[in-house]
């Protein structure tokens, strides 16, 4: 009787992803996320806002492709006004958080919203705990909708459901199993992971950050850009527990720089 495949790996092939069941590694394309890494390794030791951007702009198209590669079981839930999601504690890269603040600066967004993230931080309830708990709304949570849709970062687009209830279940209860395309998690680690050594590989800081903190910061101080690719990570200090990285990531760093040989 031949070995069942493991769970996630039946769980994809049940939502619609090709690939050897045998081989999920060469099946779901991890290869091509080792070869990202190698060009956001280039990207990154640059060290400007030109090769910064161009990086994350790279990593949203490769997602834009990727996930469209597989079909869904059943229709996602996610639309306009569905915010249930948009409570939680939201972790992002650093080069999302300096491309976000630039754009919100060229479009002339940035001045009117960098006084609102002030005031939705003032008035955030506590969570000692760090458990992410679900009652502190997005900065950018504007009229039930995403005020930076077009920009927003890679976590906000992997992280969709089937069940708009289970998400509200989750808001008001904190306890909900949200059914989510299992590809979309599996993806979006392989993209963290591939970001995560490429920026190791460059010297540059490796951690997440707190979306809102973060851009609150960048916005009222530009500065911490460029003292970000010097090695000054003054975007530390606005983000919290959630957003360190533990020695399993660390180790899954040297594990990918490896694989990539950067």
């Amino acid at each position: 009787m031949p070995t069942p495949p493991p769970p996630l790996v039946a769980r994809l092939v049940a939502q619609g992803c090709t690939g050897d069941p045998e081989s999920p590694l060469d099946g779901f394309r991890v290869d091509e996320s080792v070869a990202l890494a190698r060009h956001f390794a280039a990207l990154a030791a640059e060290r400007r806002p030109a090769a910064n951007d161009a990086l994350v702009e790279t990593m949203l198209a490769v997602a834009t492709a990727s996930l469209a590669r597989y079909a869904h079981p059943t229709p996602l839930a996610c639309k306009k006004g569905c915010s249930h999601c948009c409570f939680q504690h939201v972790s992002v890269h650093a080069p999302e958080v300096f491309r976000i603040a630039r754009l919100l600066r060229a479009s002339g967004e940035g001045a009117a919203a960098a006084p609102r993230l002030t005031a939705r931080l003032a008035a955030r309830q506590p969570d000692p705990g760090g458990t992410g708990r679900m009652s502190n709304p997005c900065g950018f949570l504007l009229k039930g909708a995403c005020g930076i849709h077009e920009i927003r970062p890679l976590i906000c687009r992997v992280y969709v459901s089937f069940d708009a209830h289970a998400c509200l279940v989750q808001l008001a209860q904190g306890v909900s199993e949200i059914p989510h395309p299992a590809f979309n998690v599996l993806f979006r680690n392989w993209m963290a992971m591939a970001l995560k050594a490429a920026c190791a590989a460059a010297g540059l800081p490796v951690r997440d950050y707190e979306l809102t903190s973060a851009l609150s910061g960048v916005l009222a101080d530009p500065g911490l850009e460029a003292r970000w690719y010097a090695g000054d990570d003054g975007l530390a200090a606005l983000s919290g527990p959630l957003d360190r990285v533990g020695e399993a990531v660390h180790a899954g760093i040297d594990e990918w720089r490896r694989m990539a040989d950067i």
